[in-house]
């Protein structure tokens, strides 16, 4: 009788450790994956308000890089994205970069093909989570078409 309980019991303790486990494992993956969902929430409201925040400093950069060809001052974009904790970049129409907070941008690649920058195009902001080539490291985009008095000067974009 002995030996017939321990097998029941081991089989009862088997059974219930491995629903147990199979409970706990997807529940595990099941909140971190709301957990994940919602930081990229959080940190896609995040820069959209960082966006509108440097918004008016980028139409003036823009303004000025279209009309004289002169290239904002890198220190302030610097400054601007040290300050805010994100990089920052100003896209012309023609995809030059011509500030960014996080690279020399005469040795930047063209942008405007990036997605973030097509879909602000289309849509009050544009949105992408992708490597970076320019700084070697997966990050978040979140982009805005600049326009003054009706034209197209450029797209920031924060990241």
């Amino acid at each position: 009788m002995s030996v017939m309980r321990s097998r029941f019991f081991w089989r009862i303790y088997l059974t219930f450790s491995i629903l147990f486990f199979g409970i706990t494992l997807i529940v595990s993956w099941a909140a971190f994956f709301r957990v994940q969902s919602t930081v990229r929430a959080g940190l896609k409201s995040d820069l959209r308000a960082k966006i509108d925040f440097i918004a008016p400093y980028a139409e003036d950069a823009l303004n000025v890089t279209g009309a004289g060809g002169f290239r904002p001052e890198q220190e302030i974009v610097r400054r601007l994205g040290a300050t805010s904790g994100t990089r920052l970049t100003f896209i012309t129409p023609d995809g030059r970069v011509v500030a960014d907070s996080d690279a020399d941008p005469a040795h930047t690649e063209n942008h405007w093909q990036r997605p973030e920058v097509q879909e602000a195009l289309q849509a009050p902001y544009g949105f992408a989570e992708r490597f970076s080539e320019t700084v070697h490291e997966r990050m978040f985009y979140v982009a805005k078409a600049i326009h003054r008095d009706g034209k197209l000067l450029g797209v920031a974009r924060v990241s």
